[in-house]
């Protein structure tokens, strides 16, 4: 922000809001009030007066005969945003799915990784494939199909938060760059990824069942592993899981959680995979 530490001391937040933004910060302080947590984007000016971004995530603390107070953390995301905006005027999105596609996937990832990097924070890499694509596409036909794989996309949406990167990178091949994540909290998006094929499956309005396959790697800061080799190795792990899925022995009660949810390699916490 060119500031000094000394200089910010004392100053009030709104000084370093940009004016078309504090009808927001107005909105956001009375969220913060309502509830105990706030995340989410501000824009904000330097001391030369270039604009910058925020992303930010706040807690509101009450203690006894107290003011109430608010702890946060932000971070520049600047740079992020800007590629992002670079990357909407290339062709990286999947025009069936209207998820990114493998284009746009490396291209978001990469800077990603180097946010990730800089900042000191764990990330993982998802790779799922969807099961039985060509048994729908026999028995009902490619349109059914493709209809299939469109559902499938908008259930990985459903299931990861809007900063993870995911992406359709071909046929039936998935993958999600999952931020902040590591491999002691990869099951939590993993448990809402199985809820929502859960949900979706005990419909009975659609023709056919969805079923994925699904292998992640989750790494540190300090992994400094190209995200084709991590692409590679979440493959790897996704289809060891669909090879140990195939084998009616190995579906024991140990290692299934339920008839459609996540799955869980016994041997490694970072292994994991949807049925």
């Amino acid at each position: 922000m060119e500031y000094e530490p000394a200089e910010l001391i004392g100053r009030k937040l709104t000084d370093l809001i940009a004016p078309a933004n504090l009808e927001l910060f107005a909105a956001y302080l009375q969220r913060i009030r309502e509830q105990e947590t706030d995340s989410g984007l501000l824009q904000i000016f330097t001391k030369s007066g270039a604009d910058r971004i925020w992303q930010y995530h706040n807690s509101r603390y009450e203690e006894a005969a107290k003011e109430p107070y608010v702890l946060g953390h932000a971070q520049d995301v600047t740079a992020l945003k800007q590629a992002e905006a670079r990357l909407r005027n290339l062709s990286v999105t999947d025009s069936l799915t209207g998820l990114h596609n493998q284009r746009g996937f490396f291209a978001l990832a990469k800077q990603h990784l180097k946010v990730a990097r800089r900042d000191r924070q764990p990330f993982s890499i998802i790779y799922a494939d969807m099961d039985g694509l060509k048994q729908v596409n026999d028995t009902h036909g490619h349109l059914v199909g493709s209809q299939a794989i469109q559902k499938i996309a908008g259930i990985l949406k459903n299931s990861f938060r809007a900063a993870d990167v995911i992406a359709r990178l071909g046929g039936d091949e998935f993958a999600v760059l999952v931020a902040d994540t590591s491999a002691e909290n990869i099951d939590v998006p993993l448990s809402h990824l199985r809820e929502h094929l859960k949900r979706f499956n005990a419909q009975s309005s659609h023709p056919f069942e969805l079923s994925l396959s699904v292998g992640s790697v989750s790494v540190g800061p300090d992994n400094e592993s190209l995200l084709e080799d991590l692409l590679i190795k979440a493959d790897q792990a996704m289809y060891e899981n669909k090879k140990r899925k195939q084998q009616p022995a190995a579906e024991t009660s140990e290692q299934l959680d339920d008839q459609s949810g996540v799955q869980r390699d016994p041997a490694d916490a970072r292994l994991q995979k949807a049925s």
